[in-house]
């Protein structure tokens, strides 16, 4: 399936989209929280102001934000309000925790030490779709999960003629749910029990299915962050690479975090 993966043009426009909404919706919860003064006005009231955090915009519209301390003294962030290149996290979950621990994709002196490693580039939420998504396939007993990693990358015609070609597919699990025969009362408990079985197998391949854009969409998201914070290269044969090793990284990933 190596030859299925290719990321389409419509998958980096709409995370391009994503990553835009991010930036604007962090640019304004930040200058929410603060008054804006234009430069020159901002310099003639300083004597004025009270301890505080304040915008300041400059000509050219750009908005840095100035911290006045008891003494009148300001201090200045590095980075501009209104071009934060990592949109900030407001949501605290789990993945956040374990991003906080210094054990997180280092080898911790004391080996005994459970060691944790974490995409970066993927905010919280999408790490926990990520989990989801893996813990689903695991569920569904379709493959042996050390090999389930190539799996995310695919599209969900992919997965839909991966599923096909086992009989694993929606409609032939329904086909054999259905064509099972309950008159027989010796094999009844034994039947229930397939039938139970072949039911939960199929509400996880329904997951699985639904879901498969949305976890392309979040390798993709990924992939296009772990690159601007490099070089900002988007060249698509650089964006498609990174792209499969998100798939890999997410297996190490849901791994470590919550079976190591």
């Amino acid at each position: 399936m190596s030859n299925k993966i290719k990321i389409y043009e419509s998958e980096i426009k709409r995370a391009t989209r994503r990553k835009l909404m991010e930036r604007y919706i962090d640019t304004v919860d930040e200058a929410e929280e603060m008054t804006v003064y234009n430069e020159d006005e901002f310099n003639s009231s300083f004597n004025k102001l009270g301890k505080g955090t304040y915008g300041v915009k400059d000509k050219e519209g750009k908005i840095r934000s100035v911290t006045v301390n008891e003494d009148g003294e300001t201090e200045e962030r590095e980075e501009e309000v209104n071009h934060t290149k990592n949109p900030k996290m407001k949501k605290k979950d789990l993945v956040e925790y374990i991003n906080s621990k210094s054990s997180v994709n280092e080898t911790p002196d004391n080996q005994g030490e459970r060691q944790y490693f974490v995409i970066r580039e993927m905010p919280a939420t999408d790490k926990v779709k990520i989990f989801k998504y893996f813990e689903s396939l695991k569920n569904s007993g379709l493959i042996n999960m050390y090999g389930a990693s190539p799996l995310l990358n695919w599209t969900e015609d992919d997965l839909q003629r991966w599923l096909y070609g086992m009989k694993k597919d929606p409609d032939s699990l329904r086909d054999e749910i259905e064509g099972y025969d309950n008159d027989d009362e010796d094999e009844e408990d034994r039947m229930d029990s397939d039938i139970t079985q072949l039911e939960e197998q199929l509400k996880e391949v329904e997951y699985l299915l639904g879901h498969k854009q949305e976890i392309r969409d979040i390798l993709v998201r990924a992939a296009m962050t772990r690159l601007e914070n490099s070089d900002g290269d988007f060249e698509m044969s650089r964006v498609q690479r990174v792209f499969e090793k998100m798939a890999s990284e997410s297996f190490k990933m849901w791994v470590s975090t919550v079976y190591g």
